[in-house]
């Protein structure tokens, strides 16, 4: 993480770092912390479908569950063909009590992964979009 923190002050402009630096504080279940740097990513790089994406997760893990649906609705309209943005605004909508749209981003979860296995032979498991815990609401 140190290698990250030095090209932030290296290179003020970097969008990556401060992107990165979120991601990882995602992983270690630290969302709090890594909001700020999210948000500082997205205003560096608005059109950057992962910055939306990292940015709703941590607001999702962070309790803030109607900013995190519109971080993640930005990052499915920037790329509509990514599964994983479906799975977690599912959890988002499912998280504020919104069960039709929940099932929705669901039904395009299943779709787009489907899809996704086909190109690919293999596709994104849930095991690989969040924790074993986060499975997509039924």
């Amino acid at each position: 993480m140190e290698q990250f923190e030095e090209e932030i002050q290296k290179f003020p402009a970097d969008f990556l770092a401060r992107l990165y630096i979120a991601y990882l504080k995602l992983e270690n279940k630290q969302p709090a912390e890594g909001i700020k740097l999210a948000q500082e990513a997205v205003q560096r790089n608005p059109r950057f479908p992962m910055g939306h994406y990292i940015l709703g997760r941590l607001l999702l893990d962070n309790g803030d569950t109607d900013q995190s649906i519109g971080e993640l609705r930005e990052a499915c309209s920037l790329l509509p063909d990514e599964p994983k943005f479906y799975f977690a605004l599912s959890r988002a909508y499912a998280r504020a009590q919104r069960k039709e749209e929940a099932e929705r981003a669901r039904q395009t979860f299943l779709r787009l992964n489907q899809q996704a296995e086909q190109v690919r032979g293999g596709g994104l498991g849930v095991d690989e979009t969040a924790s074993a815990s986060d499975s997509p609401p039924q």
